[in-house]
């Protein structure tokens, strides 16, 4: 099971100081946040697309807005 082998990786790293601890989990995070933008460019054309075409909608003013407040608003009152 991964989550073993994970747990016998990691436990060196819990054996370090706090400075060190944060360092490694900042090294960590910054390797999670660059899969995820690598993930973020393998949109389908079709998805680029509909997202230039949003952002298009949004930047001439045709594209409705909602608060958040609003669409909380409007969600307790349909439940």
């Amino acid at each position: 099971m991964k989550t073993k082998i994970i747990d016998k990786q990691i436990e060196p790293i819990l054996q370090l100081s706090l400075q060190d601890r944060i360092y490694a989990y900042q090294l960590l995070w910054q390797s999670i946040l660059k899969d995820v933008q690598m993930e973020e460019m393998l949109l389908t054309d079709e998805q680029k697309t509909e997202i230039d075409r949003r952002l298009e909608r949004i930047a001439n003013g045709e594209a409705k807005m909602f608060s958040w407040e609003d669409v909380r608003q409007e969600i307790k009152s349909e439940l």
